[in-house]
């Protein structure tokens, strides 16, 4: 969606007539920014009562609750700040914005070396970038994408205090690292992000795969310019450590290079396997190394941790997928079956979320109410639906509960794209994984007529009964 500017005078004298910052709106009361941010379904009061087609429709409600994340404020105001300071030196009305923008398009000719100067480097700004980690299913990309929704992220100008500003700016995008962590690729997720707010045709015009790892750079890096992009979101940084045959694997050298050296803000995020992208040792010598840990973690490091058991978070959420009002006096009130839910689930986000509507649902189903539900019999279901929906990540979760977070992360990888496994017998004449392969009539013929002498032993020596 874009958004027309309209601007409000900058607070902070560094910040005036700046119209990329006064044109951001800011969310400053915390109660404002839960109230707009979070989803909670209220279920009738007589929801026992209704059909199972019709409850259907409040469990399906249950799917987009969202619960605001206890640091999801702090995020906010870390991005808003970033931003500011990231546009700071960036005011295209300005001699220093200009200076910015001319720059890095005239160093977007890819005819000449994508590098920028250090003596132009200071128009740019220094960037800052942090880095978030948390095991897969804890949250961490929907606080992120659910707090960066809280700022308008299309914005057009026509005019600012009388003078013409013709331009589109993109405040924020959002882009993932390809699974092959190929750098052509991780462009090409970036165009399709600029096309998919801004209604352009970035990705269809680069699409060929013939283009150089420099054109690439270029490219993003002058677009990065002309839309005034001012803070990025790079997900599954964990992808980096791949590497392909062709050696144009993406690095945190190309990152660096895309965006914290024209001084865009940028926030990194992976499973906790993505931290040895800072931290394994370093074949070419421990600078680099550290000038990367330096630059690229030079903010913050945001950890995301499964949900505590004592947080009130946690009951807050519970509450909110099986209401007090709906299961008052059960089993389900007791502290033994929340402990029982976060046993299973290890207070994985997701995992919860799912695991409480699956099991509400059931209980529906089968007419399970408060009134005329047997004792144990709500554990029993909480047990058979985690073993009926659950199975396939179950081994992955007893791994976490063992302090294997990369066993964990690979097993969910391996079950998401599962394989067949390959006999593995050994090929001889009577055991091949091969089936039998008939003769030819060709073959056949061929063998009748030959007048070479037969020795039947030699025939018989792979044959079954032979080897009893």
């Amino acid at each position: 969606m874009i958004h027309n500017a309209i601007y409000a005078p900058a607070q902070s004298n560094i910040y005036k007539n700046n119209p990329l910052i006064e044109c951001i709106p800011i969310i400053e009361s915390e109660v404002d920014f839960y109230n707009a941010i979070k989803t909670t379904p209220e279920l009738p009061v007589g929801l026992w009562d209704y059909d199972n087609f019709s409850a259907m429709d409040y469990f399906s409600e249950l799917e987009v609750a969202y619960l605001p994340h206890p640091s999801a404020w702090t995020l906010y105001l870390h991005f808003i700040q970033q931003i500011k300071s990231g546009y700071r030196s960036k005011n295209p009305l300005d001699k220093s914005g200009q200076c910015f923008i001319n720059t890095v398009i005239t160093r977007g000719n890819f005819e000449q070396k994508y590098a920028i100067p250090k003596r132009n480097k200071a128009h740019a700004g220094k960037a800052k970038c942090s880095f978030a980690k948390g095991i897969s299913g804890v949250g961490k990309s929907e606080v992120i994408n659910t707090v960066l929704s809280c700022i308008p992220q299309v914005i057009r100008h026509v005019e600012y205090n009388s003078t013409p500003l013709i331009m589109d700016q993109l405040v924020w995008v959002s882009i993932d690292v390809s699974a092959s962590n190929s750098l052509k690729g991780l462009a090409l997720n970036f165009f399709t992000a600029l096309d998919e707010q801004l209604g352009t045709s970035y990705a269809y015009n680069n699409r060929a795969l013939r283009n150089p790892v420099d054109f690439y750079i270029g490219a993003i890096r002058e677009l990065c310019a002309k839309h005034m992009i001012g803070f990025v979101h790079i997900d599954e940084c964990q992808h980096l450590l791949k590497s392909i045959k062709s050696g144009e694997s993406a690095t945190l050298e190309h990152l660096e290079s895309l965006f914290n050296r024209i001084g865009i803000p940028m926030l990194m995020t992976s499973t906790p396997e993505g931290a040895k992208l800072f931290f394994n040792d370093n074949d070419e010598g421990s600078s680099p190394r550290v000038q990367n840990v330096r630059r690229l973690m030079s903010e913050r490091v945001y950890e995301f941790e499964p949900i505590d058991i004592n947080s009130k978070f946690y009951h807050t959420f519970f509450d909110l997928f099986l209401p007090k009002y709906l299961f008052t006096d059960s089993e389900v009130q007791k502290n033994e079956f929340r402990h029982r839910v976060h046993y299973l689930t290890f207070g994985i986000h997701a995992i919860i979320a799912r695991l409480l509507r699956l099991f509400f649902e059931a209980a529906h189903k089968l007419n399970l109410t408060p009134e005329n539900v047997n004792t144990g019999e709500y554990f029993s279901l909480l047990d058979k639906v985690y073993l009926q929906h659950f199975e396939a990540i179950s081994l992955s979760i007893a791994q976490l509960r063992q302090n294997k977070a990369q066993e964990y992360e690979y097993m969910i990888q391996q079950s998401s794209d599962k394989k067949p496994k390959k006999l593995n017998t050994s090929r001889t004449m009577h055991s091949s994984v091969r089936g039998a392969k008939m003769a030819s009539e060709r073959s056949k013929a061929k063998l009748n007529s030959c007048n070479a002498e037969v020795h039947k032993n030699e025939l018989q020596a792979g044959l079954s009964e032979h080897h009893q």
